[in-house]
């Protein structure tokens, strides 16, 4: 099997980076798991699934200062009165681009697809950007 490295963000890294947030909201904010649901929109039974690292625990990405601080910010973003999605989302792909270039999912990709050969691989490096112009 070829697995792209959006696929493994999607089944690895925005589980792992929601997990993260939600025991912020809940350790540092003081907020319930229903709260933690409805500001992240999430069912409760996915933030009980974070908490007891049922979901959400493919990849070791605490170790990481940048990580904790970008998911300090998200969880701070999410008790803010006015939930600012935009910057949310900004956040959300800031760490997934750090995790990229830094070559965070190598290890876990290689779990995945032992045949695969990465010791010169670039792939997930954010240095090829296609512009495109409009008509």
């Amino acid at each position: 099997m070829l697995l792209l490295p959006e696929e493994l963000i999607s089944n690895a890294v925005i589980p792992k980076l929601r997990s993260m947030i939600a025991l912020k909201l809940i350790n540092q904010h003081n907020l319930t798991q229903n709260q933690v649901a409805e500001k992240m929109d999430l069912t409760q039974a996915a933030v009980s699934n974070y908490l007891r690292k049922t979901r959400g625990n493919r990849l070791d990405l605490e170790t990481y200062d940048e990580i904790q601080n970008i998911t300090s910010t998200i969880a701070k973003l999410f008790t803010d009165e006015i939930t600012n999605t935009k910057m949310i989302l900004s956040k959300f792909q800031e760490a997934i681009t750090f995790i990229k270039n830094n070559k965070l999912l190598c290890e876990y990709h290689i779990e995945m697809e032992p045949n695969l050969d990465l010791k010169d691989c670039d792939i997930c490096e954010d240095n090829k950007h296609l512009i495109i112009e409009r008509r």
